[in-house]
């Protein structure tokens, strides 16, 4: 029976700290969303920095006004830190993953849907 990891490796905390570093970074310059920039369209993460600084302020209305989606933040640096196996079972992990993504989805649609708006 192979046991379950319980400390990542040095390589996947070291990765998880230059994401966060580098989204620090980019919140404090207030860089805007390059994939808006050269496509003229809002991407699927557009308005995740303004709903992070939002969190930041403990201003939970308006984070999840500027993106439904930043509930799954916290889900990143886990899965970076777990190898991408938050649980033990694969359904569970699988189903996390999908969950986040129809969100993600779903988000996205809504406001593709309200930029082309009638």
């Amino acid at each position: 029976m192979a046991l379950y990891r319980i400390r990542p490796p040095r390589s996947q905390v070291v990765l998880a700290l230059l994401m966060f570093a580098l989204y620090c970074v980019l919140l404090l310059l207030q860089a805007p969303c390059v994939f808006r920039y050269f496509f003229h369209l809002p991407c699927p993460g557009c308005g995740m920095r303004d709903a992070l600084w939002a969190l930041l302020h403990f201003d939970f209305a308006l984070a999840f006004y500027s993106h439904p989606m930043v509930w799954s933040l916290p889900l990143l640096p886990l899965l970076v830190l777990t190898g991408g196996r938050p649980t033990r079972s694969r359904r569970v992990n699988g189903l996390i993953l999908g969950i986040v993504l129809f969100g993600f989805l779903l988000s996205y649609i809504y406001r593709l849907i309200v930029y082309f708006g009638p």
